[in-house]
């Protein structure tokens, strides 16, 4: 090829691998949901970042939000099934505790509407993120609307990426470890306030659009 091609991939959530990356004509591929093994040296991970029109303007400090914590997403298999599970037995055991939640389980990605979605990130403490599973990629626009909204997250735990490592979230590897996570945070103004604003600042240094495009230039001068 005359010039060296750089290929980008932003919509394969079954974390595939590319046949072509060994064509001695791709020097670069920048992808989303990177496969978990085998990664090859001209594949370089992108975050996953924000459904399209997703309004993470703030409203609210953390502390004056409405809701304690929410989930808004489908749930169509196990490992979101037990979060369900889990966070429901809390909440019936906590009935008296006047937490605030707003949990809307659907059967599809594309139930409701984004702006009713992001109003509701913004107004939310701790924001729950269950990975996908089903045998399709970790990742989840959540993880990233929650954090550019300055929630709490927390979620399962995060794969070994330049953008996650280091990222100011509650990492979990079972639900069950949800319930006294929720009461901890949830017990501290100062401990939520620190994770929000280091939430946003994650956000707008690390995977902000400015941010992924920096750290794409940075890569392509290296040719």
């Amino acid at each position: 090829a005359k010039f060296p091609i750089i290929a980008f991939i932003t919509g394969d959530e079954w974390n595939q691998r590319p046949a072509y990356l060994d064509d001695p004509n791709l020097f670069l591929m920048f992808k989303t949901c990177v496969p978990m093994a085998g990664q090859h040296p001209k594949l370089y991970p992108l975050p996953l970042g924000t459904f399209r029109r997703f309004d993470a303007h703030h409203e609210f400090d953390i502390c004056d939000r409405s809701y304690d914590l929410s989930f808004n997403g489908q749930i169509t298999c196990p490992q979101r099934q037990e979060m369900a599970d889990t966070i429901n037995s809390y909440l019936d055991q906590k009935t008296n505790r006047g937490l605030s939640t707003y949990l809307r389980y659907t059967k599809s990605y594309a139930e409701g509407d984004v702006e009713s979605y992001s109003a509701i990130m913004r107004d939310t403490k701790i924001a729950l993120n269950p990975s996908p599973g089903g045998g399709v990629t970790v990742d989840s626009t959540r993880f990233f609307e929650g954090m550019a909204a300055g929630c709490v997250v927390i979620s399962t735990r995060r794969p070994h990426t330049w953008f996650y490592d280091g990222a100011p979230y509650i990492a979990i590897d079972h639900w069950k470890e949800a319930p006294a996570i929720i009461e901890s945070v949830l017990s501290s103004q100062h401990y939520m306030e620190q994770m929000s604003r280091a939430s946003y600042d994650w956000w707008e240094n690390v995977c902000s659009p400015k941010a992924v495009g920096k750290y794409v230039i940075e890569k392509v001068r290296r040719l």
